[in-house]
């Protein structure tokens, strides 16, 4: 890699160093998706047959423990494959989707066991081919990138795919898929944020307040990842600090990870580098910086 001399906000001179654009926040050109409408069994393309049970309050709950497993399951590989491959490179991405799309596809097969009761089945039976359409948007991501370099309109599907199912898992009640974190989640992900980026500690928000695997996710290529974060990060708001952020949206699976869309309040005119989206993972009961983008 190599680093361009650049000044910090409010310098007279540029000094050599830190990369032209700060490397621990990524400003991403991606709006926050619309929610989709949801689909019906009709309008979902080859919905399987289900499984039913009575309507009981048995069945119904051991159809929630069902769905909230399979949620669990679900995004915890993906956090477990995003923690294996951070690094932006080409070859890190195409592994980490290939990487998702099994684990999907692994879990996806546990919604087979499960019965839904009957007033459920219909909306059981069009998530469980949406959740379908997840696994093989994510395998056509990498193999479009693995050819192309870029994954193509696959990435679009995947994105249609994870809205069309937040729906269904809303009418569900399987809060697991929903999208939505509890408030004090929500609270607890956006306070670690905002301490992340308005912490005078580039030490500790690179070192303490990230996931180990953040430093490989813009650092990798450096000799020493944690300095390059620290002085990269105190180059960048060398003008002045954030004094808070403004959160535009906040998605995420409870106890799992978090993404949320949001804009820096205060400090150096230099950081306005408008909406940037971050991911978040639950570490050990803390909520952790994992990566930015979109």
């Amino acid at each position: 890699m190599v680093l361009l001399a650049l000044g910090a906000c409010g310098d007279a001179d540029p000094v050599a160093g830190p990369p032209p654009t700060p490397r621990y926040r990524i400003p991403s050109g991606t709006p926050t998706p619309a929610p989709a409408e949801t689909p019906s069994a009709s309008t979902v393309a080859d919905v399987p047959d289900v499984q039913t049970a009575e309507d009981t309050p048995e069945a119904r709950a051991a159809f929630g423990h069902g769905l909230d497993d399979y949620c669990r399951s679900f995004y915890t590989g993906q956090v477990h494959a995003e923690d294996s491959f951070p690094r932006p490179d080409l070859q890190s991405l195409v592994r980490f989707d290939r990487a998702a799309a099994l684990s999907a596809r692994s879990t996806e097969r546990a919604l087979a066991g499960l019965a839904a009761p009957a007033a459920l089945a219909q909306t059981y039976a069009a998530f469980v081919a949406i959740t379908h359409d997840i696994s093989t948007a994510r395998a056509d991501m990498a193999t479009s990138l693995a050819s192309t370099g870029d994954e193509g309109p696959a990435g679009d599907d995947f994105d249609t795919a994870i809205a069309a199912r937040r729906q269904l898992a809303s009418e569900l009640g399987a809060p697991g898929c929903d999208g939505r974190l509890p408030p004090a989640q929500r609270n607890a992900a956006v306070a670690a944020l905002e301490e992340f980026e308005t912490t005078d500690d580039s030490a500790a928000a690179c070192g303490h307040l990230s996931t180990p695997g953040f430093l490989q996710t813009r650092f990798f290529d450096l000799e020493d990842p944690l300095r390059g974060c620290i002085e990269s990060r105190d180059h960048d708001t060398g003008g002045g600090l954030p004094t808070g952020i403004k959160v535009t949206d906040v998605t995420g699976s409870d106890g799992i990870a978090a993404t949320i869309h949001y804009s820096l309040i205060g400090g150096c005119a230099c950081l306005g580098y408008g909406e940037t989206v971050a991911r978040l993972h639950l570490v050990d009961g803390r909520w952790l910086v994992a990566s930015f983008g979109s």
